[in-house]
């Protein structure tokens, strides 16, 4: 069971590998970080319960808003993508330090 798994991780991360571009290979770790995250969160929830309801709105916000953000980062810096999106890289990477900046003054807002 447990070679499976290390068998599907592997053939995975090589198919990423040859589609994603040379840059954004460790976007997809921190994909997985903050998938990891927003699961972690909801699981402490049902495990410990919700008492300040507005901290884990806020940690739950400030998970689901950062994946959505860097899939759309590395949707935007894809060179398969490249015809969708005519921006220069740079842009591209402040557009989303600013926003991201932006997401977590909310998150933090949102803890009273």
């Amino acid at each position: 069971m447990l070679n499976d798994l290390k068998d599907i991780a592997r053939e995975y991360s090589e198919k990423q590998s040859m589609q994603d571009a040379p840059g954004t290979a460790h976007l997809n770790k921190y994909i997985f970080l903050f998938a990891f995250l927003a699961a972690f969160t909801i699981l402490c929830r049902v495990i410990i319960g919700d008492f300040p309801f507005n901290a884990f709105l806020g940690a739950l916000f400030c998970s689901v808003g950062c994946l959505t953000l860097t899939v759309s980062l590395k949707i935007q810096l894809n060179k398969s993508e490249s015809s969708e999106f005519k921006f220069k890289p740079s842009r591209i990477l402040a557009d989303f330090f600013i926003v991201s900046v932006l997401l977590i003054f909310i998150s933090i807002s949102f803890l009273g």
